[in-house]
């Protein structure tokens, strides 16, 4: 119902689907990118809430920089944004090697790595935190995957995603507050 209001009271034409059955995680998330009909898929948890303006700032990004995966950035449940003083994102603070991977906030990114790549996968796995450009092309693909029941195939979708085009974009601003509502799924 929320998700209804929401998009009324905004003149938005999202494509919302809900389910009959509980299908799992990992089967709902493929068959919303499955059934996405727009360019871009931004995959919403039903207890995450956008912020103020924050659907007008994403879209005018993708619109502009057109980046194969978007990070809109996140208030996490202690209120505080994942940027760092102001400029960086630590997609992952540290590894074995002793090197970290910090990226620039508010610019489009090309990844030069396959460890950029997975860096910037498992910073953005948080469902909420996840837009991907629509690649028809990879669906064969995820469905040979077996991820029934691992919490993992936007990971997956991610991950092929950045494959055919590495680019990401991570906005400075939070534009979600994550696990703020009561679940909607119950």
């Amino acid at each position: 119902a929320y998700g209804k209001q929401y998009m009324a009271s905004h003149k938005l034409n999202i494509h919302y689907v809900r389910n009959k059955l509980n299908v799992g995680f990992d089967k709902n998330v493929l068959n919303i990118y499955m059934q996405a009909k727009g360019e871009y898929v931004w995959f919403l948890s039903d207890d995450d809430e956008m912020l103020p303006e924050s659907l007008e700032k994403v879209l005018r990004v993708l619109m502009r920089e057109k980046p194969a995966v978007l990070y809109p950035n996140e208030l996490g449940r202690t209120g505080e944004p994942m940027t760092k003083d102001g400029q960086f994102i630590d997609a992952v603070s540290y590894m074995p090697t002793g090197l970290g991977i910090k990226a620039q906030v508010n610019k489009k990114i090309s990844l030069t790595s396959e460890t950029e790549r997975i860096a910037f996968v498992r910073l953005a796995s948080f469902i909420s935190c996840c837009i991907v450009k629509k690649q028809n092309d990879i669906i064969p693909m995820i469905l040979k995957m077996s991820y029934n029941g691992t919490g993992l195939v936007q990971d997956a979708i991610m991950s092929l995603v950045l494959l055919n085009n590495p680019t990401i974009y991570l906005l400075k601003t939070p534009s979600i507050r994550m696990g703020i509502r009561n679940s909607f799924s119950n």
